[in-house]
């Protein structure tokens, strides 16, 4: 067992040299109580969502690290790989405590452990509730599992309760965990009389209230339903819920064209033939899984296991343009590896299939080393923001939503510097979505820096016509006048967006800058000390009145 949690850390080692991506990690370091982790912040951490999901323990965690190390990624990182690693024993555990066999547990728990569909859940500081998830998750399980041996001791459920309300302190998912509870009742033999069934009210009642809870802000709702219901029919969401059905399983034996973000776009009014193809196959897995199913408890088993685990994940509640991503197999993959692991040793101890032993041997070890490489290769992608967004385009096709890769991507080029590949990212984004009004005001700040004045100022003027952060807007067009040499003109775009937010710090500055610079130092320094007092507003997204890029 400890050879599999070190052969994991050394798999996903490379993450602990990455960064923080400008891709949901970088938006949880702007909000003012993850920054001043306190008891007070806690309440915080517990009574709001953060990109777009309740999630107050990994959000804790997030506040905890960078009042203990700032902003250094290492850290961050290091802890995803850890809770990875003592993931391992919980699955090595739970395969265990059901099979009673060593082997199995070892299969289980070596596929699980380098998996390269499990990349994304441990190399994206992000995914960070799926590792903590699947840990509360299963030790509920396991928690439930000597309850039921041990004749019902009230203790072990109690145990199981407090695990689960941990596993739904860290990721909505966790309201499933329920419905395997009854899972392990049917596989461990139980009858499913009214002690079983009433021990499980309080689980399903939390199961309701933090399903209430994760979908009662405005946000989450919208990311649930933005463009599924309004771009695809009832019949595409059938194709895409067979597809996603499919999907799994195939990457569970080839994961190959791995990506962050799987998009869908229907190309000339209707999906990629792929959606189409795989309700036959849905029917062919679901007849060959009935077929195995009839004579062995424990593909019934894993295969439920597998169904209910990846359930809210197949678009039976749509979610936005994402039909499938890799960080959703993390806990129904163990379903399909108990599979496998108990294949292995039918093979074995069966004489009539002894010849196939060594062969299946051979093939898991192939296997494990093949998927060890790929997983340690695939952690590169998740280093930086560019390397991330950039992938994510030469996924996909070239379908409209990609405008908003190409904007994170010009973003960090911006940063960095790069002002000229930034330009080329943004008009690139902006021929994909015309309307985008982030990526008209992240170009004109492009131009800007190339001296570009005319063109940025063109940009602006189209980023006011579709009428976002006015304020941070008319800040922008002071610095592209003043850096035009039009002082006059910069200070009235100053004034403009200090009338619609009078303590902007950025414009504050912004006059102050152009003032000193006009000769009026004493109106330069009345505006540095409005700036600096506590009435001074500093916005929440990156930092300044730019409105952020729109997120994935």
């Amino acid at each position: 067992m400890v050879g599999i949690q070190i052969l994991a850390f050394v798999v996903f080692s490379k993450a602990l040299h990455h960064g923080i991506l400008a891709f949901d990690d970088n938006e949880y370091f702007e909000n003012y109580e993850v920054l001043h982790f306190s008891w007070k912040s806690l309440t915080a951490y517990f009574s709001h969502h953060y990109v777009l999901m309740y999630q107050p323990l990994p959000v804790a965690s997030y506040a905890l690290s960078y009042s203990l190390f700032g902003l250094d990624p290492f850290p961050l990182h290091l802890l995803n790989v850890l809770v990875h690693v003592a993931d391992v024993a919980l699955v090595f555990a739970f395969a265990y405590r059901l099979s009673k066999r060593v082997e199995v547990a070892t299969i289980v728990a070596a596929l699980f452990a380098v998996h390269p569909m499990n990349v994304e859940a441990i190399a994206w500081i992000s995914a960070r509730s799926s590792g903590l998830y699947l840990g509360f998750g299963l030790a509920a399980l396991l928690c439930h599992l000597k309850h039921i041996e041990a004749k019902q001791d009230v203790r072990f459920l109690l145990a199981s309760l407090g695990f689960f309300v941990l596993a739904l302190c860290s990721k909505a998912q966790a309201v499933l965990l329920p419905a395997l509870m009854l899972l392990l009742d049917l596989y461990a033999g139980r009858t499913l009389d009214r002690r079983a069934i009433v021990e499980k009210v309080p689980f399903f009642a939390l199961s309701v209230v933090f399903g209430l809870v994760t979908i009662s802000e405005r946000g989450t709702v919208d990311n649930i339903t933005q463009g599924m219901l309004s771009s695809f029919t009832v019949l595409d969401l059938f194709f895409m819920a067979t597809y996603a059905l499919t999907f799994y399983p195939f990457k569970c034996v080839f994961p190959v064209h791995l990506a962050a973000i799987y998009l869908t776009d229907k190309t000339g009014g209707h999906l990629p033939i792929a959606y189409y193809l795989s309700f036959p196959a849905a029917l062919l897995g679901a007849y060959l899984g009935y077929r195995a199913a009839r004579a062995r408890r424990y593909v019934w088993f894993g295969l439920l296991f597998f169904l209910i685990g990846i359930s809210l994940n197949i678009q039976i509640i749509p979610s936005r343009l994402f039909v499938v991503a890799d960080r959703y197999a993390y806990l129904p993959f163990v379903g399909l590896f108990f599979i496998v692991g108990h294949l292995y040793c039918e093979v074995r101890d069966d004489p009539s299939r002894r010849r196939w032993h060594v062969p299946f041997t051979a093939l898991l070890v192939v296997a494990l080393g093949v998927f060890s490489v790929a997983s340690y290769q695939r952690t590169d992608t998740w280093k930086d923001s560019v390397t991330l967004v950039t992938d994510l385009i030469e996924k996909n096709a070239h379908v409209p939503y990609l405008y908003r890769a190409y904007g994170t991507r010009g973003n960090e080029k911006l940063r960095s510097g790069a002002a000229e590949e930034a330009l080329t990212d943004f008009s690139r984004a902006l021929e994909l979505n015309p309307e985008d009004a982030t990526t008209f005001y992240n170009r004109a700040v492009a131009y800007k820096n190339l001296g570009r004045y005319q063109a940025a100022m063109s940009d602006l003027d189209r980023a006011l016509a579709l009428g976002i952060s006015l304020s941070g807007i008319y800040n922008l067009r002071c610095c592209v006048k003043f850096s035009a040499h039009d002082l006059a003109g910069a200070l009235r775009e100053c004034d403009k967006a200090l009338e619609l937010d009078p303590q902007l710090f950025e414009a504050l500055n912004t006059r102050a800058v152009v003032r000193f610079a006009s000769g009026d130092p004493v109106g330069a320094e009345a505006d540095f000390n409005r700036a600096e007092t506590p009435g001074g507003t500093l916005s929440r997204k990156e930092g300044a009145a730019r409105p952020p890029p729109a997120p994935f």
